[in-house]
């Protein structure tokens, strides 16, 4: 199943254009330094709203993992972005939950489709 989300993309997750997709498996990355970072089973989304999921099979169990990532507009300024924590928060906390739904939704037809 994980393979399956390389080999067949969405264009689109939970509403939100997919911004760029990484195969950490076949393709070179590299971290902050330039250094290359060492190949392995992952594959990761990122979409046009801040939020991103990494899919990455186990290598001890029988098993996927997924990682949830959401990074609000940058810019804000550092006073305004304090005061604005509660509700930065609670916007995390709803869109993580609604890509929660969606990968579930998602898991759910691939499995269907094996």
């Amino acid at each position: 199943m994980a393979a399956s989300y390389v080999e067949q993309p969405p264009a689109e997750i939970d509403g939100v254009k997919v911004r760029r997709v990484r195969d950490f498996a076949n393709e070179d990355h590299h971290d902050e330094e330039g250094d290359v970072i060492p190949r392995e089973k992952m594959a990761f989304f990122d979409l046009a709203d801040g939020r991103a999921f990494a899919v990455r099979p186990s290598g001890t169990e029988p098993k996927i993992k997924f990682y949830l990532y959401y990074r609000p507009a940058p810019g804000l300024d550092p006073v305004i972005a304090m005061e604005a924590l509660d509700a930065a928060k609670a916007e995390a906390d709803a869109k993580h939950e609604s890509l929660r739904q969606w990968i579930l939704e998602d898991m759910r037809r691939r499995l269907e489709a094996i």
